[in-house]
């Protein structure tokens, strides 16, 4: 964890690890026998731009944000 390249990455794998398993938590509670209304509330809207935003962030760094050659 010596970059801050390393860093962006590790805060955006969880953000988007978090971020899916909220969503898959909401979707399972969806199919099961807890109302709407609780699902709902498990999985805000927002989540899903979290889990989107996270990925692109995670894409974006590993593809274009190259590591520095050591001397």
């Amino acid at each position: 964890m010596n970059t801050l390249r390393e860093l962006v990455l590790m805060l955006s794998t969880f953000m988007w690890i978090g971020a899916g398993t909220w969503i898959i938590t909401a979707l399972i509670a969806s199919d099961t026998s807890i109302s709407g209304d609780q699902a709902a509330e498990m999985a805000p809207s927002t989540s899903y731009f979290v889990f989107g935003i996270g990925v692109a962030v995670f894409i974006l760094v590993t593809v274009f944000w190259k590591k520095k050659k050591e001397p």
